[in-house]
């Protein structure tokens, strides 16, 4: 159901996006977000990418690349390319769809986390040293 209305609110959010409406500071975020993301996924690899919040049987802890500073970067990657085309003009109900993508994502990140503490022990001190979203916020 998580994964649901993540994938089913961000399509929504950038679909709806007035392209005329776009700056050049809401292309690069949205290109920062985008490239994050990838890069999120190429360095998690695709054997241990699970679309769910429970790792994959043989998954291993990813710490290099962005997992160095943030435990959900692909999330962060997510909110950040959704983010972006929004606007002072936007509509209240893209924001409201934005916050409840956020909503979403902490909450599949809570539960993500409880999942990846029974699987690997040095899970929580992996945690201890890393943000969950964005570096000194949170």
């Amino acid at each position: 159901m998580l994964v649901i209305l993540q994938f089913g609110l961000s399509s929504v959010i950038v679909l709806s996006t007035p392209l005329p409406k776009l700056t050049i500071w809401n292309g690069l975020g949205m290109i920062s977000g985008f490239i994050l993301f990838l890069w999120s996924i190429a360095i998690m690899k695709l054997h241990n990418l699970s679309v769910g919040p429970d790792p994959h049987p043989n998954a291993k802890l990813v710490t290099t690349g962005p997992y160095r500073i943030l435990l959900h970067p692909m999330y962060t990657g997510l909110l950040f390319l959704t983010g972006s085309t929004l606007n002072f003009e936007a509509p209240y109900w893209r924001l409201l769809m934005w916050f409840a993508l956020v909503s979403v994502l902490n909450f599949k990140a809570r539960y993500e986390e409880i999942f990846m503490q029974e699987r690997f022990q040095e899970y929580e001190q992996f945690k201890k040293s890393r943000w969950r979203f964005l570096p000194y916020l949170y």
